[in-house]
C-alpha cells in the first residue's frame, strides 16, 4: 500500500511539473523548477542604506562594471613596450602540436563535450539546458558541427542569442549590501559552452608546454596544493636560518577580467598557435553581451567594451606573463623540452 501510494504521489508530482513547464514557456520545458532566489534589495550609497530597487540595481551594476569592463578613457598600451614584452616570449608549440590544435572540429569531440556537461547546470538566457542536448548527443553534435563551422568560416560571428550571457551574483558572506561580497558567474548558452569546452580540452593537452611551472591553476598534472607546501617549506627554512623573508599575495580579482584581447592574440600567435584555432577563439570572444540578471528590479546591460569574457576557456589567460617596471618584464612562459 505504501509503495503504491508513494508511486502515485511521485507521478502526480511529475505531472504537475509537466503542466507547469508547458504553461510557463516551451523553451524552459526541460529546466528544473526555478530555485528560490533571494533578490538583492538593499545597498549602501554615501554611507546611507537604500532600498530603492532602481538605486540598488544601479549601485551593484556600477560596482561590477568597474571590475569587468575597461573604462572608456583607458589609454592604449604603449606599442613599443608591448613589442618588447612579446619578444620575450620564448615558448612555442611544435609543428605537430600546432597542427593538432588546428585540426577540424570533430563530431566526436562535440558529442563528448555534450555528455560531459552536468545535467543540473543552469542554462543561459535562452533557457535551453544541457539535458536537452543530452537527449540525443550524436544528433546535436552533428548539427552543432555544421553550425559552428559555418559561423567560423562564412559568418565570422555567433548568433545574436549566442552572444548573450546572464551575469548572476552569488552571495558569499558578510554584509549583503556590499557588492564585493558577491561572486559573479556568467550563464551562457549551452551550445557555446560545448564549443568552449572542446577548445579547452584541446588546449589543455599542450598547456603545460606553454604555461610557466609556477602557474598551477587550470593545468593538468599541477595542483594549488604544491604552492601551499612550497610556502610552508619556505617559512620553515626562514625560521631555521633565522632570516627575514617576505611573501606577497596579489589580488587576482580584476586581472583575469581585464586581459586586453588584442594583446592576448599576439601572445598566442607568438607561441605558434595556428590560425584555425585562433579563429575559433575569435569566434567566442567577438561582441559578447553580458546582462545582469540577479539585481532588482530588472536585468541591465553592462555595456561591455570588450575586455572581459569569463565564458571562454581559462587556459588562454595563463599563456601570458606579468609586467614589472623594476625588472622590465617577467615572462611566465615555458620553453619546450629539447629532444
Amino acid at each position: 500500500m505504501y509503495t503504491s501510494a508513494r508511486a502515485e504521489y511521485s507521478q502526480a508530482t511529475l505531472d504537475s511539473g509537466f503542466d507547469r513547464h508547458a504553461n510557463y514557456n516551451e523553451s524552459h520545458f526541460l529546466r528544473k523548477p526555478p530555485a528560490i532566489k533571494i533578490l538583492i534589495t538593499t545597498a549602501v550609497r554615501n554611507r546611507a542604506v537604500t532600498t530603492n530597487p532602481e538605486e540598488v540595481a544601479s549601485i551593484f551594476t556600477a560596482h561590477w562594471r568597474s571590475i569587468m569592463i575597461a573604462p572608456t578613457d583607458t589609454p592604449l598600451p604603449d606599442a613599443a613596450q608591448v613589442s618588447q614584452v612579446i619578444n620575450h616570449v620564448d615558448s612555442e608549440l611544435s609543428p605537430e602540436q600546432r597542427n593538432d590544435l588546428d585540426r577540424p572540429t570533430a563530431t566526436s569531440e562535440l558529442r563528448d563535450a555534450i555528455k560531459s556537461v552536468r545535467k543540473n547546470k543552469s542554462p543561459g538566457p535562452d533557457g535551453w539546458p544541457a539535458v536537452f542536448f543530452q537527449t540525443a548527443p550524436e544528433t546535436f553534435a552533428a548539427i552543432l558541427s555544421i553550425v559552428f563551422e559555418y559561423q567560423r568560416k562564412q559568418h565570422g560571428c555567433l548568433l545574436t542569442h549566442q552572444h548573450k550571457s546572464s551575469i548572476t551574483l552569488l552571495y558569499k558572506k558578510g554584509d549583503r549590501t556590499d557588492p564585493g561580497n558577491y561572486h559573479p558567474i556568467a550563464l551562457m548558452p549551452v551550445e557555446v559552452k560545448i564549443l568552449s569546452r572542446v577548445l579547452a580540452y584541446r588546449l589543455s593537452a599542450v598547456a603545460a608546454t606553454l604555461i610557466h611551472p609556477s602557474q598551477a591553476g587550470f593545468v593538468i598534472g599541477r595542483s594549488m596544493a604544491d604552492h601551499i607546501h612550497l610556502i610552508d617549506a619556505l617559512q620553515h627554512k626562514a625560521t631555521r636560518d633565522n632570516e627575514e623573508w617576505y611573501a606577497t599575495f596579489l589580488d587576482f580579482a580584476k586581472a583575469y577580467d581585464m586581459v586586453r584581447w588584442s594583446f592576448l592574440f599576439e601572445v598566442m600567435e607568438k607561441m605558434n598557435i595556428g590560425p584555425d584555432f585562433l579563429s575559433w577563439v575569435h569566434l567566442l570572444y567577438k561582441n559578447p553581451k553580458p546582462i545582469s540578471s540577479s539585481m532588482a528590479p530588472s536585468a541591465q546591460r553592462l555595456n561591455q567594451h570588450g575586455e572581459s569574457n569569463k565564458a571562454a576557456h581559462c587556459h588562454v589567460y595563463y599563456l601570458t606573463f606579468t609586467w614589472s617596471p623594476s625588472e622590465q618584464c617577467s615572462v611566465h612562459t615555458r620553453k619546450p623540452a629539447s629532444n
